[in-house]
Formats: C-alpha cells, sequence, structure tokens
C-alpha cells in the first residue's frame, strides 16, 4: 500500500511543512485482527534543503470501546535496505490517550522522498490504539549537517538484570 499526504516546499524559500504518516491507524490484537505491526510506505520532502530540524509527532487516542488498559512496550522504525533503524520507542498509558515529540534530525538523510515506517505496539488485546504519526519539517539552516546514520543496537529483546542469563553486552555499550 503506498499512502500520503503531504504538502512542502522545496529550496530556500523553504516553508514549515508538515507530512502524516500513519493516520489514525488501529493497532489491536483479538476478534481475527492482528495490527500490532503496521508498515507502509510513505512519501516525504525530496530534498531538505532550507529544513532545520525535523520533528516526529506521536499521538496515540482510544478506539471506540477504549484503549488498552496496560502498559505496552511500542517503537517506530525506518527501513533503510534491509535493516531496521529504530526512530523512536515508547511506553503506552493504562486506558487513555498521550502523545510526544521527538527530534530526529539527525535522521534527515533517510527522511526524504519514499521511505518505509513501520509501527510496532506489543498489546494483546481488542480494541487497543489509534496512532498518528507525523513529521514537522522546521525551515531553517541546519546546525550540523549529518553525516552518517549507523544502527548502533539491534537486539530489541535483550534480556538484562535476570542472573539467569547475563547480559552480551560489555560496560559502556549503548543501550537503548
Amino acid at each position: 500500500t503506498f499512502s500520503f499526504l503531504l504538502s512542502f516546499t522545496i529550496g530556500l524559500n523553504a516553508q514549515n511543512t508538515t507530512v502524516v504518516t500513519f493516520n489514525a491507524t488501529h493497532q489491536r490484537f483479538g476478534n481475527g485482527n492482528d495490527t500490532r505491526t503496521v508498515t507502509d510506505t510513505f512519501l516525504l520532502p525530496p530534498a531538505l534543503t532550507g529544513y532545520k530540524q525535523i520533528i516526529m509527532h506521536y499521538t496515540l487516542s482510544c478506539p471506540t470501546g477504549g484503549c488498552d488498559p496496560w502498559d505496552r512496550f511500542a517503537m517506530i522504525s525506518l527501513k533503510r535496505d534491509n535493516e531496521w533503524l529504530e526512530l523512536g520507542r515508547y511506553m503506552t498509558p493504562y486506558k487513555k490517550g498521550c502523545g510526544a515529540d521527538y527530534d530526529v534530525t539527525e535522521y534527515s538523510s533517510l527522511l526524504t522522498g519514499k521511505i518505509v515506517l513501520s509501527s510496532f505496539i506489543d498489546t494483546w488485546v481488542d480494541p487497543g490504539w489509534l496512532v498518528k504519526i507525523s513529521f514537522e519539517y522546521v525551515k531553517g539552516t541546519p546546525a550540523i549537517a549529518p553525516t552518517k546514520v549507523e544502527n548502533v543496537w539491534q537486539n530489541y529483546n535483550l534480556i538484562y538484570g535476570d542472573p539467569t542469563k547475563p547480559g552480551s553486552f560489555s560496560p559502556g555499550s549503548p543501550v537503548i
């Protein structure tokens, strides 16, 4: 599926631009539905000339029947070649909506053109959540141009704190 809602200006006269990706996407499990992970392709601005910052906004709201009554692990990822890069992770609240903003400017070289995004919520109930994710491109000159994006941590299921299953990372290793 290819979805997009897009409005932008390219070049030196760039204006603030917001691109909505997932828009009230229903993430749930049960009653024959398993949309805990949703993946889709979106179209972002083709060039980032004139933008100094990119802010990813996520909003969770309650579908008909109410929100998931438990807190759940969730994350938003971007696919680069055959690799998934985590843009942000969060915990859902109990029984109510919420939202947050992430500065994803350092991913700017990847947040352009046609991209694949994935939203995951480890919910095990229906009705689950309605998810909205958008990217706000803020006009201006970047303070520093990113040179490389590297996936430093790729084990999403690392168990730590259990003495019967010692961790495989060394002191000082990033744990995201």
